[in-house]
């Protein structure tokens, strides 16, 4: 055999000794990736819910000029007047309010609309406090709570929350929630079909004012439902609570609850 061709069969040799030995390494490099990428017996963390930025206006009349028990503080976004009986929010850091729709987390899509303004010192809605039994506080107040809407199926199950993006008409059995930090008591005034006891209240009703081509909701109303039924039992009432500091709920008196708002996403 010639010199080149022994120099060309030991080059070959050469090479594939290298493939064989590169090979397993690559392998076993990869497997290790995996492994640390999921430990076994290690869940990944949750998916945090979806939370949606939204628009709400808060009206001070309804449509007959009737003034509300739930008002506005008339003021634009930037603190600005409105010039109408109307104030404008929407989430933005530098007054620390919170507008959107997401209430119980939107867990299993079931989102709802809520307005914080726990936080903010310069933005607030005017509550009037309108006793109809029991001994709680009376009076027009400035708050900066939080407001919540909640709708259930519209036939008065309360079993499941419903998506306020599939909402393509009214739904008539919404609840509203309503914080009033006073005296340095928590209270809260609810309407809402989960806290009937020991006196019904009424029911919001939540109404698709603009659909997407695709079906989805995107904007609504929410004003008290006026119609009584088995599904709406006491219109325009909403029961009082004190909260301990243990998360109990105490009943203090029913009071009338009227309001008029509009939210729009995004």
């Amino acid at each position: 055999m010639s010199r080149q061709s022994i120099l060309l069969a030991l080059a070959l040799a050469v090479f594939t000794v290298s493939i064989v030995a590169l090979t397993p390494r690559h392998v076993a490099t990869a497997q290790g990736a995996s492994t640390a990428a999921a430990p076994a017996g290690q869940r990944g963390k949750p998916t945090p819910p979806p939370q949606y930025n939204a628009t709400y206006t808060i009206n001070d009349f309804d449509n007959l000029f009737n003034p509300l028990q739930l008002q506005s503080d008339d003021l634009n976004v930037n603190l600005t007047a409105t010039g109408g009986t109307y104030g404008i929010y929407q989430t933005d850091s530098a007054t620390n309010v919170t507008s959107r729709i997401d209430g119980d987390g939107c867990v299993g899509n079931n989102c709802d609309g809520s307005l914080y303004l726990d936080n903010s010192t310069s933005r607030s809605y005017r509550l009037t406090l309108n006793r109809l039994s029991g001994s709680g506080p009376t009076g027009t107040y400035l708050f900066h709570g939080h407001l919540h809407a909640v709708c259930f199926d519209p036939t008065g199950a309360t079993t499941n929350t419903v998506d306020w993006f599939s909402i393509t008409t009214s739904n008539p059995n919404c609840g509203m929630r309503v914080r009033v930090p006073l005296n340095n008591t928590n209270y809260v005034l609810l309407m809402n079909p989960r806290y009937d006891s020991p006196q019904p209240t009424g029911r919001a009703i939540v109404t698709c004012t603009q659909q997407l081509p695709g079906g989805s909701c995107v904007a609504w109303t929410i004003v008290p439902n006026p119609t009584q039924s088995s599904i709406n039992p006491n219109p325009n009432v909403a029961n009082l609570y004190s909260i301990s500091k243990n998360g109990t709920y105490n009943f203090v008196g029913q009071y009338t609850l009227t309001y008029s708002m509009s939210v729009t996403y995004p």
